[in-house]
């Protein structure tokens, strides 16, 4: 038997009204069964604590200071004959870098200047010098004369011998000023030359100009929100050491530095773009990531950027964790988490809904 269509209709109207009303009485009952806080269907409740290791790299741009170029100046007059001098190439103690009149210089790092040639008794700062220079080579093995003698000039002889120069007998009873190119330092790195071969020189003519040396390395600008530890500058392979006012001091490090792809290059664009490196924990430190729904902003006890003045700039924060109410710094983020400083041990949990009133000493 068909219904008529005006009661088909009232009963469609009853069963929807009774199915409504019934789903707002159960959604009132479910919701006065639950916490409020379980209210959102699923949502958890606590978080597990991840523990890692960072050095907390920072991208810092470096300042440097140049100082004088060197030069190296003709012993004697004469014709350029043969040139091994090129940008880049470094002039060492006992090698050759130029020959005049066919013959090669012998290259020479004393702590004074030869300036005279020597002979037998001949005595003088230059002469000790010399004797300095030519035992650093392995050429002479005897006490510091105080003045020369038949050893120091068999020993000037063998250094010529070492870079093909062949003296007459006569001439190794002295030692003749004009064969040395005086280095100012051992390792002279020639940034240009000024003479080439078959070019005529007189004595005291620049034959090559030396790269300006490396003095000093520093920050431009120290990150505000370190870590606190001791920290290590990092440029490309390298790992140097640095003070805590943000410099490079030590000589072997300044060295380093300038002998890098990466200074090389910042040098031939004349630091036109930013010279830049690592600031790096010397030794990574461990930290804890937690997800930022369990901070409590500005909850901490005490100052509330920290203590240490490394981390002056560094904001503190309470969590809920294992139950007990606990200070942490904050030290970044990742991946939708925050990474935080424990005072002490991190728990094994934090709670996702602190109450907004924690308070943490």
């Amino acid at each position: 038997m068909r219904a008529r269509p005006g009661v088909a209709s009232l009963i469609a109207v009853a069963c929807a009204a009774a199915l409504a009303a019934g789903t707002v009485i159960g959604y009132v009952w479910s919701v006065r069964q639950r916490p409020a806080e379980l209210q959102a269907a699923g949502e958890p409740v606590s978080a597990p604590v991840t523990q890692a290791s960072t050095d907390d790299a920072r991208t810092v741009t470096l300042t440097v200071e140049l100082g004088e170029s060197s030069v190296l100046r003709s012993p004697g007059p004469g014709r350029v004959t043969a040139a091994a001098c090129q940008p880049g190439v470094e002039a060492t103690s006992g090698t050759s870098l130029f020959s005049i009149d066919g013959s090669p210089l012998l290259n020479l790092a004393t702590s004074e200047p030869l300036w005279r040639s020597l002979y037998n008794k001949n005595s003088g700062g230059d002469v000790t010098a010399l004797a300095a220079a030519l035992s650093g080579l392995g050429y002479f093995d005897h006490p510091e004369p105080t003045a020369v003698d038949r050893p120091l000039i068999d020993a000037f002889t063998a250094a010529l011998d070492g870079i093909g120069v062949t003296l007459t007998t006569d001439q190794k009873t002295w030692i003749d000023a004009s064969r040395v190119l005086w280095l100012p330092g051992d390792g002279f790195t020639v940034a240009e030359c000024q003479v080439e071969v078959g070019q005529d020189v007189a004595t005291g003519d620049v034959l090559a100009v030396s790269a300006k040396p490396l003095t000093a390395v520093r920050l431009a600008q120290t990150p505000s929100d370190l870590i606190p530890g001791e920290r290590s500058l990092v440029l490309g392979d390298l790992t140097l050491p640095i003070d805590e006012d943000g410099q490079v001091t030590d000589p072997a490090a300044l060295e380093a530095i300038a002998a890098s792809p990466e200074f090389a290059l910042a040098l031939a664009g004349g630091f036109e773009s930013p010279f830049q490196a690592k600031l790096a924990l010397s030794q990574p430190v461990r930290i804890a990531a937690v997800p930022a729904a369990a901070l409590v902003i500005g909850a901490a006890d005490g100052d509330q950027t920290g203590g240490d003045q490394a981390s002056s700039n560094r904001t503190t924060a309470c969590v809920l964790g294992d139950g007990e109410a606990r200070r942490v710094t904050i030290v970044g983020s990742q991946l939708g988490q925050t990474q935080v400083m424990f005072d002490g041990a991190p728990p094994g949990e934090v709670s996702l809904q602190p109450d907004q009133d924690l308070r943490c000493g």
